[in-house]
């Protein structure tokens, strides 16, 4: 079992060296992600310095993140040209699908 957890470690490790140090811009607000543990990240906005949201990553699937950002609640990974793409369930039962540029 121990080494089972090694090796998640490792794996994890190896897909968060995208999100580290990342900045996107999300309807004219630039936001960033701040490593906090090792597998939590924060959401801040860079303007007022408040955090916005939070990311951990799935133990199902790697590079697939479960995501919170501002108050919605969904999955969020890499696309082409490394976009994030955040997919998150709307009001009216439907995936709501954001892909955010990197800016950093």
């Amino acid at each position: 079992m121990k080494n089972d957890v090694e090796k998640q470690d490792k794996d994890l490790s190896a897909s968060e060296s995208g999100f580290n140090r990342m900045s996107f811009n999300y309807k004219e607000q630039e936001y960033k992600l701040i490593k906090k543990s090792f597998m939590l990240f924060e959401i801040q906005n860079v303007s007022t310095n408040k955090v916005v949201g939070k990311m951990i990553p799935s133990a199902l699937k790697k590079g697939v993140y479960h995501i919170e950002f501002n108050d919605s609640v969904g999955f969020c990974y890499y696309g082409e040209n490394e976009n994030m793409i955040m997919e998150f369930m709307s009001s009216d039962n439907s995936v709501q699908m954001i892909s955010i540029p990197r800016i950093d």
